[in-house]
C-alpha cells in the first residue's frame, strides 16, 4: 500500500472516529421500552423510545417530553442529530419556561412527520418557537387526577405503553409557570415512570395535588421535579419528603446545569433519597449536587444526573432506563460528547 493511500485510509478512519465521538445518536430500538434523559444542562429533555417491532425498525418511534436548555451553551443541532432517524409521535411541553421548550424546533427540523404537541397554558406563552397547525396542537387545561384530566395516550402501536396525564395547570396559568407543569406517568408491563416538569408550589397547592392524585403518582422511576430542586416550606415547595414517599420510586434522575446559578440538584434531596427512599444498590457512579458549594460524590444508589463533575472535569451523560418485558429495569449512563459550544469535550 502506498503512503498516500494509507494516509487516505487513516484520514477516513480518523474522520469516522471523530464523527462518532462528536455526534452521538440514539441507539436503535430494541426489545425494551427505553427512557432517555438527554444532557441539556439547566433544562429538560426526556425521550421515550418504543420497543422494536417487525414493521418498525431502526430508531423506531419516540415521544419527547420537554426539549429546552436555559443557556445558549449547546449546539442545538446536536440534539436534532441525536434523534435523527426516529419517528416522533408525540411532543409534550410541560410548561412555558424556555429551558423546557427552546430546543424543540431544532429537533423537529429534518423530520418529515408532524407530531401531535400537547402543552399547558396558552401557546402565546411559548415565545420564539413555531406554532404547530391547530389540528396538531392540544392544550391540557387545569386538572388533578387521571379521571379529571381524561388524557391517556398510546405511545407505541403494538405494545401496551401508555402515557397518562395526572395533573396540569395547577397554577391556572398565572405568574409562576412551574406551577402549571403537566405531570404524566408512562406505564409499560406494570413498570411506571413519573415525569413532573418543574412541579412546585405553596403548601396548599402541593397538598391539593397529593390529595387529588393520590396513588396515581406512585411510580418505579421518578424524574425529579425542577431539575432536583428541594424545598419543604415556602411558596416554591418541591420534591417534599411526603411527595417522595407517595411516589415511592426505586430509581431517580434529573438534569443539571453544573455550576449554573440555580445550583440544581440539591444535596439535601440527594441525601433524603439515598438515606431514606431506596434500598437498591447499583454499579458505582458519579453524582454532583449543590449546597453552598458544589459537592461531587461516588454512589451505589440508583440516583443519576445528566451533567456532573468527574475527576475534576465536566462530563455530560445520557441516562437510560431500559424496561424489559418482564418488568426488570436496567439503568445505564453513556457519555454525550460534541454538544457544548466553544470548548473541547472531555
Amino acid at each position: 500500500m502506498s503512503f498516500n493511500l494509507l494516509s487516505v485510509y487513516l484520514f477516513i478512519a480518523g474522520l469516522v472516529i471523530h464523527v462518532s465521538l462528536c455526534s452521538p445518536q440514539l441507539p436503535d430500538a430494541d426489545d425494551n421500552l427505553n427512557i432517555y434523559a438527554l444532557p441539556v444542562g439547566q433544562g429538560d429533555c426526556t425521550v421515550i423510545q418504543c420497543p422494536k417491532t417487525r414493521t418498525v425498525k431502526g430508531k423506531g418511534v419516540i415521544t419527547i417530553i420537554d426539549a429546552g436548555t436555559r443557556k445558549n451553551h449547546f449546539k442545538k443541532e446536536a440534539f436534532g442529530h441525536y434523534l435523527k432517524g426516529a419517528t416522533i409521535k408525540y411532543v409534550i411541553l410541560t410548561h412555558p419556561h424556555t429551558d423546557h421548550y427552546n430546543l424543540i424546533d431544532s429537533i423537529l427540523e429534518g423530520h418529515t412527520e408532524t407530531p401531535k404537541v400537547y402543552h399547558s397554558c396558552d401557546w402565546t406563552k411559548y415565545k420564539g418557537v413555531k406554532k404547530p397547525k391547530p389540528n396538531k396542537l392540544t392544550r391540557i387545561k387545569n386538572c388533578i387526577g387521571k379521571k379529571k384530566c381524561n388524557r391517556e395516550l398510546k405511545l407505541c402501536d403494538s405494545r401496551s405503553v401508555t402515557l397518562t396525564v395526572i395533573a396540569s395547570e395547577q397554577g391556572k396559568c398565572g405568574k409562576h409557570p412551574n406551577e402549571d407543569s403537566i405531570v404524566s406517568k408512562i406505564t409499560y408491563n406494570g413498570v411506571s415512570t413519573l415525569i413532573s416538569g418543574d412541579l412546585e408550589g405553596n403548601d396548599k397547592m402541593i397538598n391539593a395535588f397529593l390529595q387529588g392524585a393520590g396513588a396515581e403518582i406512585k411510580a418505579d422511576i421518578y424524574r425529579l421535579a425542577h431539575h432536583g430542586a428541594y424545598a419543604e416550606t415556602g411558596s416554591k415547595q418541591c420534591n417534599r419528603p411526603d411527595l417522595l414517599r407517595a411516589v415511592g420510586a426505586s430509581y431517580y434522575f434529573s438534569s443539571s446545569g453544573l455550576d449554573d446559578k440555580y445550583r440544581h440538584p440539591r444535596c439535601k434531596l440527594y441525601h433524603e433519597i439515598t438515606k431514606n427512599r431506596t434500598n437498591l444498590k447499583v454499579k458505582n457512579h458519579h453524582y454532583t449536587c449543590y449546597e453552598d458549594v458544589k459537592k461531587p460524590y461516588t454512589t451505589n444508589k440508583p440516583i443519576y444526573v445528566t451533567t456532573l463533575e468527574e475527576n475534576k472535569k465536566r462530563k455530560d451523560y445520557v441516562i437510560r432506563f431500559a424496561i424489559k418485558k418482564v418488568g426488570t429495569i436496567i439503568p445505564s449512563i453513556t457519555p454525550f460528547n460534541g454538544a457544548l459550544k466553544g470548548r473541547q469535550e472531555l
